[in-house]
C-alpha cells in the first residue's frame, strides 16, 4: 500500500515545470470565465473564510505573548540609561512589567469573552488582523527564503546557538560589568520572544495546507501550491523564484477571498463565537506559555 500511495507522488514531483504551467494556464482561464460569466459567488464559499478565520485568530491569540515581550524589552531599553547602577529600582521596573504582562493576557481574555457572548467583534479588527497575519506569517518569511518549509537545517541550529549563546554574553556584560541591569533584563526578553516566535510558526506552518484550501474553488492553483509545498517539505529543498512567486500569488489571491467572503458572513449570526473562540483558545496557550516564561524572568531577581 505504501508503494502504491508514494510511486503516484514520485511521478507528479518529476514533471513539477510541465505541471507549473499547465496549472497557471488552468487557473488563469478557470478565473477569467468566473468573471467574464458572473459566477463569482463559487469563489467566496463560506466555508473556508470560517476555517481561515479560525486559524488566523487562533495563531493571533498565541502572538499576544510575543507582542507584550517586544514591547517589554523596548520600556527596558529606554528607560536603561536613566536606571544603569540602580538594582533596586530595576527589578521594580522589570516586576512591575511582569505583573503587566498577566494582567494585559487577562483583560484581552475578558473582553473577547464578553464580545463572544454579546455576539459583537470588531470588523475592521477581523480584515486588519487577516492582512496582517497571511503578510508576516507566511508571505514575507517565504520571500525571505526563510526556511519555514524545510525545517532548520543543522547550520541553521548551530547559527542560532551561537546567537542565543552572544546574548547570554551580552547579558552577562550588562548585569556585572557596566551593571546596567535594564538592559540585561531586555536580553531575556529578546531570547525568549524568538522561542515564542519560533513555536508560532511551526503552528502556522502545519496549518498552512488547511489555510489554502480558500483558492480549492480555483483547483489548478490548489494543486500546483499544494504540490510545491510537498515537494519542498518531502526533499528538505530550499524554494526558487518561480515556486516562492506562485506560494505568494495564491496567499494574495486567498487574502482577496478572505476579505471578499467577509462580506458574506459578516452578517452571520455565529460570526462573533467563530472571531472569538479561536482566540481564546490561543490567548489560553500564549498565557501559559508566559506564566512559563515570567518565572524564569522572577529567577533572574
Amino acid at each position: 500500500m505504501r508503494v502504491t500511495i508514494i510511486a503516484p507522488l514520485g511521478i507528479i514531483l518529476k514533471k513539477g515545470k510541465t505541471l507549473f504551467i499547465v496549472s497557471l494556464l488552468l487557473s488563469l482561464i478557470l478565473l477569467s470565465g468566473i468573471i467574464i460569466f458572473g459566477y463569482e459567488d463559487i469563489l467566496f464559499l463560506p466555508i473556508f473564510a470560517y476555517l481561515n478565520l479560525v486559524i488566523i485568530r487562533f495563531i493571533a491569540g498565541i502572538g499576544v505573548s510575543i507582542f507584550y515581550l517586544n514591547i517589554g524589552a523596548y520600556i527596558l531599553r529606554y528607560f536603561s540609561p536613566r536606571f544603569k547602577r540602580k538594582p533596586r529600582e530595576s527589578r521594580i521596573i522589570f516586576f512591575t512589567l511582569i505583573l503587566f504582562g498577566y494582567i494585559y493576557i487577562i483583560t484581552l481574555f475578558i473582553n473577547t469573552l464578553v464580545g463572544i457572548l454579546s455576539q459583537t467583534y470588531n470588523e475592521f479588527m477581523m480584515i486588519l488582523g487577516t492582512i496582517f497575519s497571511i503578510i508576516t506569517l507566511y508571505i514575507l518569511p517565504i520571500w525571505r527564503e526563510e526556511d519555514i518549509l524545510v525545517g532548520e537545517s543543522l547550520l541553521s541550529k548551530v547559527k542560532e546557538k551561537i546567537h542565543e549563546v552572544k546574548l547570554k554574553m551580552t547579558e552577562f556584560y550588562n548585569k556585572y560589568i557596566t551593571r546596567d541591569y535594564l538592559k540585561a533584563y531586555s536580553v531575556q526578553y529578546i531570547i525568549y520572544r524568538a522561542k515564542i516566535d519560533k513555536f508560532r510558526r511551526n503552528i502556522a506552518l502545519k496549518l498552512l495546507p488547511i489555510i489554502l484550501l480558500g483558492t480549492f474553488p480555483i483547483l489548478p492553483l490548489f494543486i500546483m501550491t499544494l504540490y510545491i509545498l510537498l515537494n519542498s517539505i518531502r526533499f528538505h529543498k530550499k524554494l526558487m523564484l518561480t515556486e516562492k512567486s506562485i506560494i505568494i500569488v495564491d496567499l494574495i489571491l486567498l487574502t482577496i477571498y478572505d476579505l471578499q467572503a467577509f462580506q458574506v458572513i459578516r452578517m452571520d449570526r455565529f460570526i462573533s463565537l467563530v472571531f472569538g473562540f479561536p482566540y481564546l483558545i490561543g490567548l489560553i496557550i500564549g498565557f501559559y506559555i508566559y506564566l512559563s516564561v515570567s518565572k524564569v524572568f522572577l529567577k533572574k531577581l
